[in-house]
C-alpha cells in the first residue's frame, strides 16, 4: 500500500509539470529504476496470512491447548512471533542444530507456554477466561522479507454440570387436565449454551429445544418420562428421566427442584 501511494504521487507530480504554465518550471525527472524498485520492495513485504478467516479453537477451563502452526518445509526460519494484543513471546530457531532461544514478552504467560519442536506450535497450559480472544503466529524467514501469519480464535468454555429440573403445574378443573411447565439449568453454564428435552417411552426421537418445556397430562393418559440436556462446545451433560404424570397426579408438591 505505502508503495502504491508513493507511485500515485510521483505520476501526480510529473503531470503538474508537463502542463505546467511557467515556461521555465524544471521539473526532476525520476531516477533510472525507481518505479522497478518500488515495485519490488511492495512485492517483498507481503503477508500470506492477511485476508484469511482465523481457524477457530475451543478449550476447557483450567485445561490445556495447542494452536497448531505449519511452517515451511523448504525454507529456512529466522523466528516465530506470538501476539494475542500484544507480543506474547518470540521463538528465534538455532543455527546448524542449535536449540532454539524462547523468550516470553507477557508476564500472564509465563510458566504457562511451550513450543514444542519442529513445528514451534503454541501450548498453553491452565487456562483461564483471560485467555480467550485473538492470536497469531508471525513465521519470518531466515533469507526473505516474506513472512506468513496465521491467525486463531481461541475460545475457553467451563466443562458443565449436571443439569436441575423445576416442575411448575396447574389444574384448571378441565376434566382433571394438567398443564406443566419444566425448566432446566445449569449452574454456572456460561455461554453457548443450548438446552433440549427429549420424551421417553413415546416411540419418537423427536427433541424439544429450549430450557424450557410447556406440556400437558390428563387422567388415564401414558405417562411420558423427559430428560433434559444441555451442551456446550466442550461438554453435553444430561439429567436422569423426569416422569410428568406423578407431579398432576398430586403425589408430589408443586414445583418442585430436581437436581442431577
Amino acid at each position: 500500500m505505502g508503495a502504491l501511494l508513493w507511485l500515485l504521487l510521483l505520476l501526480l507530480f510529473q503531470e503538474d509539470c508537463d502542463h505546467s504554465p511557467i515556461a521555465n518550471l524544471s521539473c526532476p525527472e525520476s531516477p533510472a529504476g525507481l518505479f522497478p524498485s518500488f515495485l519490488s520492495l511492495s512485492s517483498a513485504e507481503g503477508d500470506s496470512g492477511d485476508g484469511v478467516d482465523p481457524e477457530e479453537m475451543v478449550a476447557v477451563l483450567q485445561e490445556s491447548v495447542s494452536l497448531p502452526l505449519e511452517i515451511p518445509l523448504d525454507e529456512e526460519v529466522e523466528d516465530v512471533i506470538w501476539s494475542s494484543h500484544i507480543r506474547l513471546a518470540t521463538v528465534v530457531l538455532g543455527k546448524e542444530g542449535q536449540p532454539a532461544t524462547i523468550v516470553v514478552t507477557n508476564p500472564r504467560y509465563q510458566g504457562r507456554v511451550s513450543f514444542p519442536e519442529p513445528t514451534y506450535s503454541l501450548h498453553i497450559s491452565n487456562l483461564s477466561w483471560e485467555d480467550s480472544g485473538p492470536y497469531q503466529a508471525q513465521v519470518n524467514l531466515r533469507n526473505s522479507q516474506i513472512s506468513t501469519t496465521q491467525h486463531y480464535n481461541l475460545r475457553v468454555y467451563r466443562r458443565l454440570s449436571q443439569p436441575h429440573m423445576t416442575v411448575n403445574f396447574e389444574i384448571p378443573g378441565e376434566e382433571g387436565s394438567c398443564n406443566m411447565s419444566l425448566t432446566c439449568s445449569v449452574e454456572k453454564a456460561g455461554l453457548d449454551v443450548t438446552y433440549s428435552w427429549i420424551p421417553w417411552e413415546d416411540g419418537t426421537d423427536t427433541a424439544h429445544e429450549g430450557s424450557i418445556l410447556s406440556t400437558s397430562w390428563r387422567p388415564g393418559d401414558k405417562t411420558l418420562s423427559y430428560t433434559c440436556r444441555a451442551s456446550n462446545p466442550v461438554s453435553t451433560v444430561s439429567s436422569r428421566p423426569i416422569p410428568a404424570g406423578p407431579f398432576c397426579a398430586g403425589t408430589r408438591a408443586p414445583g418442585p427442584e430436581i437436581g442431577p
